[in-house]
C-alpha cells in the first residue's frame, strides 16, 4: 500500500482487448470513443482497444490517501472487481466507491480487463525503465503488423 505522505503511481495493466499499461498518480477515467476504449489519466489519453460494451463515460478511478478506488459512472454493462459487481451499480446510476486493493482484477463492460498495481517513488526509476521497454516492444510489434497489412 502507498501511504498518502509517499508519492506513488498506480498502474492499470490492461489484459484484454490489448496489452496496455496506464500509469497515474491522482485519477483516471475510462470510457469509449467510437469502437475504442479510452483511458484519460493525468492529462494523457490512452487507446486500449475495441470494446463496444464499455460506455462512453464508464468509470472513474482515483487515489485518496494512498488507496485506489473505482466508481462506475452509470455504465450500461457494469463494472466488476474481482468477479463481483461494484456496490450500488445499476444502469445509468452512479455506484458507490469501491476500494481497489493492489492486484485487483477489474472488468469494465463485458471484455475489457485490467489489473491494478503500484510502485512507490523509491523504485519508480526501475519501473519506468520496464514500462519504456514494454512500450518499445509494443511499438515494434505494431510496426510489424503495419508492414504486413495490405496497402490501398
Amino acid at each position: 500500500m502507498c501511504y498518502y505522505w509517499v508519492w506513488c503511481v498506480f498502474y492499470l495493466h490492461f489484459v484484454e482487448p490489448e496489452r496496455v499499461v496506464v500509469g497515474f498518480s491522482s485519477e483516471a477515467f475510462i470510457g469509449r470513443e467510437g469502437f475504442d476504449v479510452i483511458v484519460r489519466a493525468d492529462g494523457v489519453e490512452y487507446r486500449v482497444g475495441p470494446d463496444l460494451t464499455v460506455s462512453r463515460v464508464h468509470a472513474r478511478i482515483y487515489v485518496d490517501r494512498g488507496k485506489c478506488y473505482i466508481v462506475d459512472l452509470g455504465s450500461l454493462n457494469g463494472t466488476l472487481v474481482n468477479g463481483e459487481l461494484v456496490r450500488g451499480w445499476e444502469p445509468r446510476r452512479r455506484s458507490e466507491p469501491v476500494e481497489l486493493p493492489i492486484g485487483s482484477v477489474v472488468r469494465v463492460g463485458l471484455y475489457t480487463v485490467f489489473r491494478v498495481d503500484t510502485v512507490e517513488s523509491r523504485s519508480l526509476e526501475k519501473d519506468r525503465l520496464a514500462i519504456l521497454q514494454y512500450i518499445s516492444e509494443q511499438l515494434a510489434d505494431a510496426a510489424l503488423k503495419l508492414e504486413g497489412s495490405p496497402s490501398d
